[in-house]
């Protein structure tokens, strides 16, 4: 019996390490050029791993991006920043909404002081291309980078007073999981700070990206060109999965069995 429960702690460990060791964040810059790029925000290393989630002024939310040199990467007319995942980023419709990659920036909604959503503002039409070996590129259609959806790090950030930026969160937002793609700008106006994080529903924000129409099952660089004019990036994501507890289940059976047999050995 303890044999039973040793293996079984073990696969449980083995799960958990596997998924626990696949970074879902872009972990290499392939290149970077940084032609027509905002002076000072030209180190591409900014958009490797995790968004940001403080600006210094309060947490990053849905009101207050990311905003600093250390936490942006500029991306100008004519330059482009290529970056490379560790893990592939697979094409998987039972991702949430479908989505595979998600990319940060450092849009925001605008408020009138008053913490109701009027507007949105500094969204970055830049190209996002995706490639599964840095040779073949395909253009991603429609999709922009740095969109609609601007990044929110905690999801318990305290609702801002007037001008204040909101801040004090400790329980971080998933920023492997898209916001609902079917929600448009209008959606939002007119809201409170809490009635709009709650359409995010436990997401980070960001750009979503369903890589389906390149035809490829999993691609492993992203390239963002700019279009009429700048860019700024923060980051990448690969959208997590839903969990596969059918999987696990039958681990843990084949474990359970090897378990008896060895149990029945030793009898």
């Amino acid at each position: 019996m303890h044999r039973i429960i040793i293996l079984g702690a073990l696969a449980l460990s083995l799960i958990g390490t596997r998924h626990a060791a696949a970074s879902p964040w872009a972990f290499e810059v392939i290149r970077y050029d940084a032609t027509g790029a905002t002076p000072g925000y030209t180190d591409a290393a900014t958009a490797l791993g995790a968004p940001s989630t403080d600006t210094g002024f309060g947490d990053v939310s849905l009101i207050n991006p990311p905003f600093s040199t250390a936490q942006l990467v500029s991306i100008g007319v004519g330059g482009e920043l290529v970056v490379r995942f560790e893990n592939p980023v697979t094409d998987d419709p039972g991702n949430p909404f479908g989505l595979d990659l998600i990319v940060f920036g450092n849009a925001f909604f605008t408020h009138p002081g008053t913490g109701v959503i009027d507007g949105f503002f500094d969204a970055d039409l830049a190209t996002i291309a995706v490639s599964a070996d840095d040779v073949t590129w395909h253009d991603l259609p429609v999709v922009a980078a740095d969109g609609l959806f601007p990044t929110h790090a905690f999801v318990d950030t305290s609702p801002p007073t007037g001008f204040d930026n909101a801040s004090d969160g400790s329980v971080l937002s998933d920023f492997t999981r898209p916001v609902d793609p079917s929600l448009t700008a209008g959606d939002f106006t007119g809201l409170g700070f809490a009635a709009a994080v709650a359409l995010y529903a436990g997401s980070g924000g960001g750009t979503g990206v369903d890589i389906s129409s390149t035809g490829l099952s999993s691609i492993e660089y992203v390239r963002i060109t700019a279009g009429a004019s700048t860019a700024e990036i923060d980051a990448f994501a690969d959208v997590a999965s839903a969990p596969e507890p059918a999987g696990a289940g039958l681990i843990l059976l084949g474990v359970l069995a090897v378990g008896r047999r060895v149990g029945g050995a030793r009898r």
